[in-house]
């Protein structure tokens, strides 16, 4: 899968034209719950730190939810602490495809009885267009209606 986001985000660097700004609820629609996401934490004194994770979802007004991710203590301590500055990216497969990104900051770190962060939606997100044409799903089968 990182091969795949690497792949995704040359190409969204070559069409940088393609980027817009997007009101956050209708940009976060393009990116599928439970797809894999990149979250990088960059620190008051500047280090930064990146590491995938699992989108969960939003609570469709101001919150974020993420699977927090597995990293060792001295990790966590470091880099996830609340007011942090955090980027999320993720790849989006619906539609045209797009490279979603969110600036925003954790407000709060949910340790049990399920790990999760939990970020605030900010008013605005950059999504990149990757095609110029929408995908379709195909489902093709041959004469005796078997998968091809």
């Amino acid at each position: 899968m990182n091969l795949q986001l690497s792949q995704i985000k040359r190409r969204a660097m070559e069409n940088r034209i393609r980027q817009l700004s997007k009101p956050s609820l209708p940009g976060l629609m393009e990116i599928t719950h439970g797809s894999e996401i990149t979250l990088s934490v960059k620190t008051p004194v500047g280090q930064l730190f990146q590491v995938s994770s699992v989108f969960i979802g939003t609570n469709g007004k101001d919150k974020l939810f993420i699977e927090l991710p597995e990293v060792n203590k001295i990790e966590r301590e470091q880099f996830f602490q609340l007011g942090y500055r955090m980027t999320i990216k993720a790849a989006s497969e619906k539609g045209e495809g797009a490279l979603v990104r969110v600036t925003t900051k954790i407000s709060h770190i949910i340790s049990e009885p399920v790990p999760l962060l939990v970020v605030d939606i900010p008013p605005n997100i950059d999504v990149v267009q990757l095609q110029k044409e929408p995908r379709y799903g195909d489902s093709l089968t041959d004469k005796q209606g078997e998968m091809v």
